[in-house]
């Protein structure tokens, strides 16, 4: 709650001169005479007149100086426009000061990408951005984009358009120039910004499905795949269906439970990960447990990258459908 302001103009002139005659006998004893005629008196009775006449002031600050106050705060010239006043110009510069601006955090980064950018007009003629991840201290536009780089602030986009094929697009450079142009004033100075897409892994992933009696092999099939592809999708992927988390890794143990949740599925056999880098691979014991990725990086799983072996029950034995 604000502090309540003490209010200075609470004295009258009578109240002035009672307060400085009764000081006299303390601060000067030999001062004894007190009448209106005393040389003192009338003094004290002149600096209460002036007292009484300006104190009125220091509660009251001029609208050029309420107006400069209020441009520290704003950063710009504010004054009251047409049927405004200056308390009305005060709660809206108050509001505004409320809101967040500055690009300081890495929360503020992720929430103006979110809430303010959608607003602005250059945002109406760009693509829509679905996803943002900040990463401070790394440059990803740089050739070692692990390595520690203070001062840089990089900015990971998934939008719904941009170049390559979709959803494992990179925001286009007219996206890329329009949001650094909307937080080079709201970026600390000394913050290097850089604006890419997430690095795509491609990842290849096979299976040996092992039907229920009822199933179609062929229906079976074709879930198992848009199941995997979905969840691993970098928009509306993951748990919460907002997007597989930016370096993410992919964890064989889920994709079973993934797999064994489908209906028409008895079991799941042989799930097996593949990377283009084997450096990527988290083993135990020579068994793979999952495909490692980097902070910036999400996977591509596209259906025709799955490999599904399905096994039907004929009799006593298993065989392939």
């Amino acid at each position: 709650m604000p502090i309540p302001l003490p209010d200075l103009d609470d004295k009258t002139f009578d109240e002035l001169v009672e307060e400085a005659r009764a000081s006299i006998p303390q601060l000067y004893p030999g001062w004894t005479d007190h009448n209106p005629s005393d040389p003192g008196i009338t003094l004290l009775e002149l600096f209460a007149w002036l007292t009484e006449i300006v104190v009125y002031r220091v509660g009251r600050i001029p609208d050029s100086s309420h107006a400069a106050f209020l441009k520290l705060l704003a950063g710009k010239t504010v004054a009251p426009g047409t049927g405004e006043s200056m308390a009305d110009v005060t709660r809206t510069t108050l509001a505004g000061v409320r809101e967040r601006y500055r690009a300081v955090t890495i929360d503020d980064y992720e929430y103006l990408v979110a809430n303010e950018w959608p607003k602005t007009t250059a945002a109406a003629s760009t693509p829509a951005i679905t996803r943002v991840k900040c990463i401070p201290e790394q440059n990803l536009v740089g050739a070692d984009k692990l390595a520690a780089a203070p001062g840089f602030v990089s900015l990971l986009l998934v939008a719904e358009e941009g170049d390559g094929d979709l959803p494992w697009v990179q925001p286009s450079n007219s996206l890329k120039s329009e949001l650094a142009a909307f937080f080079e004033p709201r970026r600390l100075i000394t913050t290097r910004l850089s604006i890419t897409g997430p690095d795509y892994v491609s990842l290849a992933i096979s299976a040996t499905i092992y039907l229920k009696d009822y199933a179609v092999a062929n229906i079976v099939k074709e879930t198992v795949a848009e199941a995997l592809a979905n969840y691993y999708h970098p928009a509306t992927g993951g748990d919460d269906g907002q997007g597989w988390p930016f370096g993410g890794d992919i964890i064989l143990a889920k994709i079973y439970a993934i797999l064994e949740d489908i209906r028409g599925v008895d079991y799941t056999e042989d799930v097996t990960v593949t990377a283009e880098d084997v450096t990527r691979e988290v083993k135990d014991g020579g068994e793979l447990l999952s495909i490692r990725l980097e902070g910036h990086e999400l996977p591509r799983i596209e259906t025709s990258s799955i490999t599904l072996t399905m096994m039907a029950r004929r009799g006593e034995e298993w065989k392939a459908v």
